[in-house]
């Protein structure tokens, strides 16, 4: 069993291309292409901010793929975790068998992340790869809220009517301006799940698509297709009430799109002072 090497993850733009640069640490085999450390995704720009310029396969660039069209793995690692949305607290590896995949389109919170990735993967082993994407229902390019507090920055903006009723709710009356505050909007690349969850080889359980997306949470589904019945559990959230983002989906709404697509609604918490719900999902055919 090789060492996990050390890496960064670096952003750069070259002439018209953005070139999102992706490391994979494992401590199982080489991942990538020809030996690559790295794989180098190229993005044409969006003309004039417009969702064209990108190839939803393109994400796959950052895995070596057989002849069959799927990506492969380490001989020990049995499953996988998706990760939507890491803010610097990824899911972390549960030893050898695991592997996890994350996104987060911050590069802030992706250094973060990756070094705690990195950290836990020396210490316990497993494999991850981190990629510098939004995931949502089509790819493309999309404005990216960056807000003060990094983990609450979302595809949405926050509905001022809403965010003016959680602030009399909590008695927290300068919560939106230390926590949703827009400091800036960033263009990033937008890619759905669904070429990445066909790509996953048969003998590998998918464990757990764990979505955290700040109200997009239902457009990640919707772009996972029929790929999400890979998927054994499901964790994600719904507000409880109307969204605290503009168009994000309420608990119920939550619950009744994952019913039709055959899960069963088995753990429940709620969380931010009781304004939204934690749910997670078994898939009801693999229960």
């Amino acid at each position: 069993m090789g060492t996990p090497r050390t890496s960064r993850l670096a952003l750069a733009a070259i002439g018209a291309f953005a070139v999102f640069v992706f490391y994979f640490h494992s401590s199982q085999h080489a991942p990538f292409p020809d030996g690559e450390d790295h794989v180098k995704l190229l993005m044409a720009p969006p003309p004039n901010g417009s969702d064209t310029g990108c190839s939803d396969l393109a994400v796959l660039k950052a895995f070596d793929i057989d002849n069959a069209g799927k990506i492969r793995v380490g001989p020990q690692v049995r499953r996988v975790v998706i990760d939507i949305g890491l803010s610097g607290s990824p899911m972390l590896p549960a030893g050898p068998e695991e592997m996890v995949i994350g996104f987060e389109p911050l590069p802030e919170s992706l250094l973060v992340s990756e070094g705690r990735l990195e950290d836990h993967v020396k210490q316990h082993g497993g494999a991850y790869v981190v990629l510098q994407a939004a995931v949502s229902e089509k790819c493309g390019y999309a404005a990216f809220n960056q807000n003060v507090e990094a983990e609450t920055s979302s595809l949405l903006a926050v509905d001022p009517l809403e965010e003016k009723a959680h602030l009399v709710h909590t008695g927290h009356y300068d919560f939106g301006d230390k926590q949703y505050k827009i400091q800036k909007r960033r263009l990033v690349p937008v890619v759905t799940l669904a070429p990445l969850l066909a790509a996953l080889p048969p003998q590998v359980e998918l464990e757990l698509l764990k979505i955290d997306a700040q109200g997009a949470d239902l457009m990640v589904v919707k772009g996972a297709g029929i790929g999400l019945l890979r998927a054994k559990r499901v964790q994600m959230e719904g507000a409880v009430g109307r969204s605290l983002y503009a168009g994000g989906p309420t608990r119920d709404e939550v619950v009744g799109v994952m019913e039709a697509a055959g899960f069963k609604l088995t753990k429940e918490r709620r969380i931010v002072e009781g304004l939204e719900a934690d749910l997670e999902f078994h898939n009801m055919h693999k229960m």
